[in-house]
């Protein structure tokens, strides 16, 4: 705590003892003017008549002369305070008999440089006393809480001042009492301080659900930002678990996806060797067609999104009519919602909406979107695809009511590999809500996900301005 002190309050130990010494050899001269004060044989300019300006000046002399006192002697307190906290280190970090006898233990040197070194150090100090004083911030908390302790020192020295020389054994008590109030204090801030250091321990030993409740007084804001450091360890403790689970559920089901249709096609092949009956031999090629083109369309979903998700894909940016591209896409696979028996129901402009976006990778986005609606929508329901202008963007808002119940987390079914169905049984590659995430946030959108019971539905935003004009590349 010796260290915490505002420099004006780390003198050397001499100094504050020779002020007080001081003090106490002028006591007596002190006294003897309050006493000549009650006697009006003090500072008596006025005719005897004036009573009033004779009692007033002497006062106001009083006042002064004794508030310069009583503060060189807090300021010599204080000074000295910190033997308790700081013990020995005190005598060697601030006695000048101490320095001196270090010096000359160490050789010394010359005299003549050994006083230049102090008296350039008693410069120094007195430069930043003054400099201090300059610069004083009056708005700060610490500075105001000094000085409304100075102000009610002042206000209890000017009381103690009026019992004039009975005064001596009230400031007495008086400092004793400051000396008890500020050791309790000390003690109190080394107790607070001791939590801080707690909390900042189980943080470094990992114990991130530890509540940071206890009392810790001034050092509050401290603990305040202890709090946003263990929450932010937690995020980013929570964030790399769910990196981990990603990761391993990727190796897992990229295994299962590539061997499914790889030992089909391996089966099949021996098959296609041993069988003599040319109609099953057909039957068999057809499908290791159908496994070879599955096992191709998986192998370039992964490259597509190996692409996006390394911001390696280049992109094709000119002007698209996004609604006639948008029809395109469903008048495309309308047969493949008419076999899933779905009525579909658009809300589209009737005008062109002309944006700025790569027709290939947008083509895509919705392609996808209507696949999944496609395979996983409950028949005989209705599919409602929207879209709506703004002046900076477009939205599109497609919905669908699930064929199985949502029981996934809406936040990662964009993952890759991440799967509605979770038994896998229906053909896919959980890649296609992924890509076209990574598709839609390349060209500066927004892909959000969201379920309320069993109606599913899927939001996207994309900007309208001029991809030149964007400080981020467009090109990964």
């Amino acid at each position: 705590m010796g260290k915490g002190y505002p420099v004006i309050f780390q003198a050397p130990p001499e100094t504050a003892c020779l002020i007080c010494l001081i003090i106490f050899s002028v006591n007596r001269y002190l006294a003897g003017m309050v006493y000549a004060t009650t006697q009006h044989k003090f500072l008596q300019i006025l005719p005897k008549e004036a009573a009033i300006g004779n009692n007033i000046l002497p006062m106001a002399v009083n006042i002064i002369v004794w508030f310069f006192v009583f503060a060189l002697f807090y300021w010599a307190f204080i000074c000295i305070l910190p033997v308790f906290t700081m013990k020995k280190k005190y005598f060697q970090e601030r006695s000048l008999i101490v320095a001196f006898v270090v010096w000359v233990k160490n050789g010394g040197g010359r005299l003549r440089d050994g006083t230049e070194t102090v008296i350039g150090r008693i410069r120094t100090f007195l430069k930043r006393q003054y400099d201090a004083l300059l610069h004083l911030d009056f708005q700060d908390k610490t500075n105001r809480t000094i000085f409304r302790i100075v102000g009610i020192n002042f206000v209890i020295v000017f009381l103690i001042s009026l019992f004039g020389v009975t005064g001596i054994w009230a400031f007495a008590l008086y400092s004793v009492v400051l000396f008890v109030f500020l050791r309790r204090y000390f003690r109190k801030i080394q107790e607070q301080y001791k939590g801080i250091l707690k909390a900042t321990r189980a943080l470094a030993k990992g114990k991130l659900d530890e509540p940071l409740t206890e009392d810790v007084g001034i050092f509050a804001p401290v603990q305040e930002e202890l709090r946003r450091i263990q929450h932010g360890f937690q995020k980013a403790v929570k964030e790399e678990v769910k990196s981990e689970r990603t990761k391993t559920e990727l190796i897992t089901n990229v295994s299962h996806d590539l061997k499914t249709p790889l030992t089909a096609i391996i089966t099949y092949i021996d098959l296609v060797r041993t069988e003599q009956d040319e109609a099953k031999r057909k039957e068999y090629i057809d499908v290791l067609e159908r496994k070879s083109l599955r096992l191709k369309v998986l192998i370039e979903d992964l490259f597509e999104i190996s692409k996006a998700t390394s911001r390696s894909a280049t992109l094709q940016y000119m002007k698209i009519d996004i609604v006639d591209l948008l029809k395109q896409v469903c008048l495309e696979y309308e047969s493949d919602l008419q076999k899933a028996e779905l009525e579909m129901r658009f809300r589209l402009p009737d005008t062109k909406i002309i944006v700025w976006l790569d027709s290939q990778k947008t083509y895509r986005i919705f392609e996808n979107l209507i696949v999944n609606i496609s395979k996983y929508s409950m028949p005989h329901t209705r599919v409602y695809i929207s879209m709506t202008e703004s002046e900076d963007n477009v939205r599109i808002v497609m919905k669908n009511i699930s064929q199985e119940e949502i029981t996934f987390d809406t936040e990662e079914i964009t993952d890759r590999f991440v799967r509605g169905d979770a038994s896998r049984n229906t053909e896919g590659s959980g890649l296609g809500l992924a890509i076209a995430k990574s598709f839609v946030e390349l060209q500066h959108g927004s892909l959000r996900i969201s379920a309320e019971a069993d109606l599913f539905k899927a939001e996207i935003t994309l900007p309208k301005t001029d991809p030149s004009s964007l400080s981020t590349n467009t090109s990964g």
